[in-house]
């Protein structure tokens, strides 16, 4: 419970693939980090916000009982969401990452477009110090050490999956009619497909982790209006 002031609820929900994330962020908001020997508030007051986390089955079962002043958190781009990113403008020195992180009134959204870095690795490489630098904010139980390792990127991520399925179809002979010598011809290395499909699931991670850690430090006491 605070002390001196209302504590203020919020509701994040989170579409099937961000709930760890959605997760995450209600564990920053329990966190006790503020520096009170200093005075210093990092991210919100620490006790100011009460979370819970809702899916889209919950929200949707319940959305006609909340009222405007509800304080609602969409984290994916979904059926909940994108009824709500039309309206929001996006912080510009985020969405050049593919990080999207931005609120209207009492609807905040948080998503990513991960192909923006699987295709260039120049702006990984920017992204990833961005990145890093902020993790230093927090202790190992936010940002462990798998979270934070670089990926082994290389351009055309994104047409590792493509080129990945053609080579487990040639593991296997003849699937609807395409034959192993076809597969092989086309140059596809089963192994460097597999540490890039693994290196867009650390990019993804990476750029969720970013966009949720860097609104609990710089966005989420504004949107909650708390001073």
């Amino acid at each position: 419970m605070m002390i001196g002031g209302m504590v203020k609820k919020l509701i994040i929900v989170t579409g099937e693939k961000e709930s760890v994330y959605a997760e995450l962020l209600s564990s920053l908001i329990t966190l006790k980090d503020d520096d009170v020997e200093n005075n210093t508030v990092v991210g919100i007051k620490d006790g100011s916000v009460e979370a819970v986390v809702w899916n889209e089955d919950i929200y949707n079962d319940n959305k006609a009982q909340l009222g405007s002043n509800t304080k609602l958190i969409f984290i994916g781009k979904n059926k909940s969401s994108e009824a709500v990113i039309p309206s929001i403008r996006f912080d510009k020195d985020m969405t050049k990452y593919g990080v999207y992180v931005g609120s209207i009134g009492n609807k905040a959204v948080l998503y990513i477009e991960s192909n923006t870095l699987f295709s260039n690795k120049d702006l990984y490489d920017d992204f990833y110090e961005k990145y890093i630098d902020l993790t230093k904010c927090f202790d190992d139980s936010v940002a462990d050490t798998e979270s934070i390792k670089k990926a082994t990127h290389t351009d055309g991520i994104g047409e590792a999956f493509g080129k990945g399925t053609k080579a487990v179809k040639g593991l296997f002979g003849k699937i609807k009619g395409a034959p192993v010598e076809k597969a092989k011809n086309e140059g596809t290395d089963f192994f460097k497909i597999s540490t890039k499909i693994e290196a867009s699931k650390l990019i993804s991670d990476q750029m969720l982790r970013y966009a949720v850690l860097s609104f609990y430090l710089d966005g989420l006491a504004g949107f909650m209006e708390i001073k």
